[in-house]
């Protein structure tokens, strides 16, 4: 005897209910997923970026002098003869002696605001004090500037006075080619008077006139230090 089985029509509909929830469901997943995508990626937003940059500024100014002292130990006429020779190692001048003097140059275009200074310090000057009010100081400096001309002349107290307060400010990138001079000259045979102060300082050099007290009445030294400063300001 044969059973027929017949498809029971309830369970049908229960399967495809749980397929039809289970298909919804996938496509509710699929839409939260593309709707998080989207958030993701459509947003505001706005930035920017710097960049900077910069090298050190330029001050590239050289000092130089003369390597050559302005005195000696001889000196010489225009056609070589020799004038005037110590008889030691020691540097001397006397009446008739000078000396184009000592060169320093200030170069540079610097790209900072600058200061040149110079300081100078009388170390000791030739004189000769012949009266209470009156001193006699033979050996006369000048001082000359390429770019000023004749700034001052003077005894070296005078001179370094000067230079102390001699000072040049220079703006960025502007050229600085600075030369000053400073020469010395003891003049020969201005009066009978100067020729009379002149003997007494060689006779006390000679060891021969020793009633003056020296740094008091007299000096027989010459020396002085120059110092050049060029440096940047920023007020």
């Amino acid at each position: 005897m044969e059973t027929t089985m017949t498809p029971n029509t309830n369970d049908r509909s229960v399967s495809n209910g749980r397929l039809l929830r289970l298909l919804m469901l996938t496509m509710s997943l699929a839409m939260l997923t593309f709707c998080l995508a989207l958030g993701t990626v459509a947003r505001y937003s706005t930035s920017t970026g710097i960049t900077d940059s910069a090298r050190v500024a330029k001050f590239g100014v050289t000092i130089t002098a003369s390597d050559n002292s302005s005195f000696d130990t001889q000196y010489t006429a225009e056609d070589g003869t020799i004038t005037v020779k110590s008889s030691t190692a020691d540097k001397v001048v006397a009446p008739g002696t000078a000396d184009g003097g000592i060169r320093f140059t200030i170069s540079g275009t610097p790209e900072v605001r600058t200061r040149l200074i110079i300081e100078t310090e009388v170390m000791d000057d030739i004189f000769y004090k012949y009266d209470p009010e009156d001193t006699y100081r033979p050996v006369i400096f000048k001082l000359r500037s390429d770019r000023e001309g004749l700034i001052d002349q003077g005894s070296l107290t005078e001179i370094c006075d000067t230079l102390n307060a001699h000072v040049s400010e220079f703006a960025p990138n502007e050229a600085i080619d600075d030369v000053y001079t400073l020469s010395w000259e003891w003049a020969y045979h201005v009066t009978n008077k100067t020729d009379e102060l002149d003997t007494v300082l060689g006779d006390i050099a000679a060891g021969i006139n020793t009633s003056y007290t020296e740094g008091v009445d007299y000096s027989l030294n010459v020396a002085y230090a120059i110092t050049i400063t060029i440096y940047q300001i920023t007020e």
